[in-house]
């Protein structure tokens, strides 16, 4: 059961950390860093972050559950927690960035 929710995290994380590269990538390629698409891709990866580590967790839990039949589950525990505050100051990063964009664009308007 470890095993299988080890490997669901990795994937997770994995497509997580290609993802943020992706973005990275694409904030490369911009002339400036508030792009449209910018703010919903970091909330993105706020809500992938705290997936990648909440999801595997609740599958052990389930997986635990269903193999003894006693009910265990837990809805955060310290990483859970980490998870969420990361999460939380990402997101808040995202909405930072969507109100650049629209200093920024609204500045576009101006001149």
């Amino acid at each position: 059961m470890r095993t299988v929710t080890s490997l669901v995290q990795l994937t997770l994380l994995a497509i997580l950390f290609v993802y943020v590269a992706l973005t990275l990538l694409r904030i490369g390629r911009e002339q400036t860093p508030f792009f449209k698409e910018l703010p919903r891709k970091i909330k993105t990866i706020a809500v992938m972050l705290l997936a990648a580590v909440l999801l595997p967790q609740w599958l052990g839990y389930a997986l635990l559950s269903f193999a003894t039949g006693q009910p265990y589950f837990t809805i955060f525990n310290e990483t859970g927690i980490i998870a969420l505050v990361a999460a939380g100051i990402i997101f808040c990063l995202g909405q930072i960035f969507e109100y650049g964009y629209l200093i920024q664009d609204k500045s576009f308007e101006i001149i």
